[in-house]
């Protein structure tokens, strides 16, 4: 990763715990090598915009999934912004456009083994931050009640009040992933919020294949256009009521 201020800093793989060093010459020496508290790889970062740098990585033990943590300092330590429990990761974020310090995550308890896959559960939800991730509170109001699974998250480019997204929360059946959208009783599909996350309004039921899919974006010129994820193609829903 190369830092605003010029450094690169590099996240090692070996069997256990990422391994970290810096260079403050382009690459030609290496300094500051020292084991980081992640435990997991392949590790993925990236500097925000208010110079904090976030790295992804796979949790490569039980109950395994994909995990976050952010660093204030250049790398030097790291912590856990938003931490639910350790079979719940963070599947989606959005961030407002013209407020980058408003972020909204979808979080997903998931676990698979070699026998069984269990998707959904308590932890899954919305979490909203207004202060660039050092504080989240959970988004609830109008959103399914109880056990959910996975949620995509977009946020319309010219008013961040106005966000989408789709939900998992009925209980999977034999096919119904695939077939069962127009059911009018089911509480998957997709929400609409025009208030910044505070309250949300189920739309419609569609969300095919949500364990493969659950991804939805806002036509960038015209927020009455929703795109969400098909199993077949990708399906534009006019939401305008004029």
């Amino acid at each position: 990763l190369r830092q605003s201020t010029g450094r690169l800093l590099v996240m090692m793989r070996t069997n256990d715990y990422l391994y970290q060093a810096y260079s403050t010459d382009e690459g030609w020496t290496w300094q500051g090598l020292k084991r980081s508290p992640i435990w997991g790889f392949p590790a993925h970062c990236i500097e925000l915009q208010s110079g904090r740098i976030l790295c992804v990585y796979g949790y490569r033990r039980e109950p395994y999934g994909v995990r976050a943590t952010f660093s204030d300092d250049g790398g030097e330590t790291w912590d856990h912004v938003l931490f639910i429990d350790e079979h719940t990761g963070a599947i989606d974020l959005a961030m407002d456009p013209g407020d980058p310090k408003t972020l909204f995550a979808a979080t997903y308890q998931r676990q698979r083994t070699l026998w069984g896959f269990n998707g959904g559960g308590p932890g899954s939800g919305i979490y909203r931050t207004t202060d660039g991730g050092d504080n989240w509170a959970e988004m609830t109001d109008g959103l399914p009640q109880g056990d959910k699974g996975r949620i995509g998250l977009d946020i319309y480019r010219r008013d961040g009040n106005l966000v989408y997204a789709i939900v998992e929360a009925d209980a999977r059946v034999p096919g119904g992933g695939r077939f069962s959208d127009s059911a009018p009783d089911r509480e998957s599909g997709v929400y609409r919020s025009d208030d910044r996350g505070l309250s949300w309004t189920q739309v419609n039921t569609t969300n095919s294949r949500p364990m493969y899919y659950s991804h939805i974006r806002i036509d960038p010129n015209d927020p009455e256009r929703i795109y969400p994820v098909s199993y077949t193609h990708l399906r534009a829903h006019e939401t305008r009521h004029d």
